[in-house]
């Protein structure tokens, strides 16, 4: 059997194998810019309604393609950086969850597709609320779901809310979803009640495994981790809204349980993201919404 000094990494097919998935992802990318171009000969009424649903559909699964090639994209880009500076077993770890945690599904999926926005929250005459923290809401939603955090764990939603009473529904429980992944990490739980109450399917599989990764490498979170520049979209039966936004953490900090040291890290482009939540109506529970796919844009410019 050979040994470890034996094993060698061909650093240029990684390089190479890196670059493949960046050329699939504009082909993909350049689909999006034909709803537009094709629009005008869809007709009028019914018809409309149907295309228009049938885009967004699409739109959401290409997105789902997009996000596997940027986590496979960015896997890559991960060995390339461990092989070329070796680092200790303790970076490794943090810089594995740090890529888990702005890339979704196995690693958060990842869409960076610009579709035009339906009906947006940020639209001229909407009414801005004060920004709301972690606890803002936890003592009054559905069927009493606790979604309430530590003191020193504040997640700030400084955004507006939509006209549409489904949207701003949907905008409200995607910050209890958000929610319920960090208190999953408080608990050192992926069952807890708020998990499995506001995120079902997809959206469900990524909280989880989110809040596994906290778990396996020892720590919990602290600090302030802020969401802005909220839209929403809304598909034509008004059983699905998809609320985008920016989240800041640059002043969200991992922290190890074992010893409380909090691993702080300078500013960086890596702290900003782009989210999509694709929320759902709940088929059981009356006025919840469920997020049921996730897609990040990690080092999103436009959230800088």
């Amino acid at each position: 059997m050979a040994n470890d000094a034996d094993i060698k990494v061909n650093v240029d097919l990684l390089v190479e194998s890196e670059s493949r998935p960046k050329r699939i992802k504009k082909d993909f990318k350049s689909m999006g810019n034909h709803r537009d171009d094709m629009r005008k000969n869809w007709g009028r009424g019914d018809v409309t309604g149907a295309m228009d649903e049938f885009v967004n559909n699409w739109n959401d699964h290409r997105g789902s393609l997009l996000s596997h090639i940027n986590t496979m994209r960015n896997l890559f880009k991960a060995t390339i950086a461990a092989v070329k500076r070796p680092a200790s077993p303790a970076i490794v770890l943090v810089t594995t969850g740090a890529l888990l945690l702005t890339a979704c599904g196995s690693g958060h999926e990842e869409s960076t597709d610009k579709d035009k926005v339906a009906d947006t929250s940020q639209s001229a005459g909407m009414p801005k609320r004060p920004a709301e923290s972690s606890a803002a809401q936890s003592g009054d939603k559905p069927d009493g779901v606790d979604v309430s955090l530590p003191k020193d764990m504040n997640l700030v939603f400084d955004w507006s809310k939509s006209h549409n009473a489904n949207e701003a529904a949907a905008m409200d429980d995607a910050a209890n979803f958000l929610r319920a992944i960090y208190r999953g990490v408080d608990q050192r739980s992926t069952e807890d009640a708020a998990v499995t109450t506001y995120a079902t399917g997809g959206g469900l599989h990524y909280a989880q495994v989110q809040i596994g990764e906290w778990m396996k490498g020892g720590w919990t979170a602290t600090g302030t981790r802020r969401h802005y520049d909220a839209t929403t979209r809304s598909v034509p039966n008004g059983k699905s809204v998809e609320v985008a936004f920016c989240a800041d953490t640059s002043k969200f900090y991992g922290k190890e349980i074992k010893t409380g040291k909090v691993l702080k890290t300078e500013p960086r482009l890596k702290d900003f993201g782009y989210y999509k939540i694709v929320m759902v109506k709940s088929a059981t529970a009356a006025g919840l919404w469920q997020a049921s796919k996730v897609f990040v844009e990690a080092k999103a410019e436009q959230c800088r």
